[in-house]
């Protein structure tokens, strides 16, 4: 997809370098970026050509595991997908990236740029489907970022089709072996527990301590996205990025985030944000009988 918006959506950010995964052989410039003359010089471009597998998950993973480990600490890495102006999961808020970056630069060194509304939700969600159910039973429950870890280890798909219909051009199966569980057993690491953080949709932040310290997940997770173009992986990926690069919550926080919430989106009633905790931002009275 073109870049030429992308100078104008990180206008109000000190950004120093644009590193561009090209997997399409179309070229790219800085002059394509839509930068001004005047910042040539203060922005460095890099365009870094990738084999065609793995989608944008791959290019991510690429990013993650090559990053210099001399790279300035105070640095925030912001990843967005070519297609920022225009994603499909309309169920989504997108945060200003200016507070996404200003967040990731903070104690956590993690930020997700999309996160769940039940208000973007409940009106495009069609009666009498499950999740039309689910949802009204839940009504005025906020989505929460947290999921819960068994619900989302369910998580499986036998297909997809990419909003630009972008066709698989090398006739690999989509959901190829790997469960969820299996995928992290890939990743030599445990599934986190009893909740876990997902950030959907391509578009965190996070500083380089907070990547460079999973180095050897990355590692693993390039090797898995290099099975195939359109492949089951790259979703699990995309489940994966927040639970690893986010530091792990303390044991009482985790508590109050259980009791806070409401219910969680089955993966029997619909495989899209599976796991959800609801109703994670409730009345008063629940907040403080939640306290531990």
């Amino acid at each position: 997809a073109p870049l030429d918006w992308l100078a104008g959506a990180v206008r109000d950010l000190d950004v120093r370098s644009v590193t561009v995964y090209s997997k399409c052989d179309m070229p790219v410039s800085e002059d394509s970026l839509g930068f001004p003359k005047g910042s040539r010089g203060r922005v460095t471009v890099t365009v870094v050509k990738l084999p065609n597998v793995g989608r944008v998950d791959h290019s991510y993973t690429y990013h993650l595991a090559q990053l210099p480990l001399d790279t300035d600490p105070n640095e925030v890495q912001l990843f967005m997908k070519d297609t920022h102006r225009s994603f499909h999961q309309w169920q989504l808020r997108q945060r200003p990236l200016r507070d996404v970056v200003e967040e990731a630069s903070g104690f956590t060194g993690y930020s997700c740029g999309r996160l769940p509304d039940w208000r973007l939700t409940f009106d495009k969600t069609y009666f009498p489907s499950k999740t039309w159910f689910h949802t009204l039973l839940n009504y005025d429950a906020d989505w929460s970022f947290w999921h819960l870890s068994s619900e989302v280890s369910k998580f499986i798909q036998a297909d997809y089709k990419s909003n630009g219909n972008y066709e698989a051009r090398d006739g690999k199966s989509f959901a190829g072996n790997l469960t969820f569980v299996d995928w992290w057993d890939g990743l030599g690491v445990p599934l986190p527990g009893p909740i876990m953080p997902v950030c959907y949709a391509g578009v965190f932040a996070a500083k380089p301590a907070n990547i460079i310290a999973s180095r050897a997940v990355w590692a693993r997770m390039l090797r898995l996205l290099e099975r195939g173009d359109n492949i089951l992986e790259g979703h699990y990926s995309e489940r994966t990025y927040a639970a690893v690069l986010l530091p792990a919550l303390p044991p009482h926080a985790v508590k109050k985030i259980q009791c806070l919430s409401r219910s969680v989106r089955r993966c029997s009633h619909a495989v899209g944000f599976c796991g959800t905790l609801y109703g994670c931002e409730t009345n008063r009275d629940k907040s403080q009988a939640c306290v531990v």
